[in-house]
């Protein structure tokens, strides 16, 4: 599958347990991350649950071109239920940089991320597989601390050398700048 590294990432958090999901069924069908996207929720996301509800999916896609190092090669999206709109519906958002190119270089097209963790934890995602990794150390660091605090874990250079981009998690909070904190 030209574009694709073939592997859709179930990640649950109050279990921590992962399952892959073949991309084939359904890269003919939805080019692109958003529309992989859109597609995943559609199926694993129940109408009835709250946006903040741990059973609510935040899913991370890639298209393609993820990787690709022309113009607008390395898009990803995001997307979930928003509690920020009344009534709570799908919301998708979309953005550039590396990460969306380093996932797919782990071998990803798609992570699907679902429950509570019941401490700090950070997902570790390499060789198509995730590592759920311990960050109590990391709790109320600012973003820039917690990027070279996960560079300097001598445990993933031994696998990975790369970019560390960060997602935090707290009520699917977002954040990657200098003088923000993960919320404790």
């Amino acid at each position: 599958m030209n574009g694709y590294a073939g592997s859709i990432l179930n990640c649950n958090l109050s279990r921590l347990t992962t399952a892959k999901i073949s991309i084939s069924s359904y890269a003919g069908d939805f080019l692109g991350g958003r529309g992989l996207a859109s597609r995943l929720y559609w199926e694993q996301a129940a109408p009835e649950k709250e946006a903040l509800d741990p059973a609510n999916p935040l899913i991370i896609t890639t298209g393609p071109l993820a990787g690709f190092s022309g113009l607008a090669g390395s898009r990803w999206a995001i997307c979930s239920k928003s509690p920020s709109v009344s009534p709570q519906t799908y919301n998708y958002s979309n953005f550039g940089g590396s990460w969306g190119a380093y996932m797919k270089f782990a071998g990803l097209d798609a992570l699907i991320i679902r429950g509570a963790a019941d401490k700090p934890m950070y997902l570790f995602l390499h060789d198509g597989i995730c590592e759920f990794k311990d960050a109590g150390h990391l709790w109320g660091k600012g973003a820039a601390q917690t990027r070279e605090m996960i560079k300097g874990d001598s445990s993933i250079w031994g696998l990975h050398r790369g970019s560390t981009e960060c997602i935090y998690g707290k009520e699917n909070w977002l954040n990657n700048r200098e003088n923000d904190h993960i919320p404790g």
